[in-house]
């Protein structure tokens, strides 16, 4: 996907290619609903922070908060952990008991945070 930003706006200043970026890059559609152990985590985080290294034309070795600086964002996984605990707030507080008892489960004994 930032290949083909980054192709089809060549001639686009950094900062406009950096808002298409995070237009498309950033809708990550479901994220909520993630495994954020997952080992893949760590590669979508790796492909963002070279996506922004390429629209800023960047070296490989420039430090990660730099890159959050420019982008205006938080790390990735920082984004998807957000939208997870976002999305998980309102359920565990919710009206269902079912969808609070799913919450409780998967939140308490899933995650392995049983207490």
């Amino acid at each position: 996907m930032v290949n083909s930003v980054l192709w089809n706006f060549v001639s686009v200043d950094a900062i406009i290619k950096m808002k298409l970026l995070k237009n498309y890059y950033l809708s990550l559609y479901g994220c909520e609903l993630w495994d954020l152990c997952h080992t893949g985590m760590e590669r979508i985080s790796k492909a963002w922070r070279m996506g922004v290294r390429r629209v800023w034309g960047l070296p490989c070795d420039c430090r990660t908060f730099i890159l959050q600086i420019l982008s205006d964002t938080l790390a990735m996984y920082d984004v998807i952990h957000n939208r997870s605990l976002m999305f998980i707030k309102p359920c565990l507080s919710g009206e269902s008991d079912v969808v609070r008892f799913i919450a409780q489960y998967g939140v308490f004994f899933v995650s392995g945070g049983m207490l």
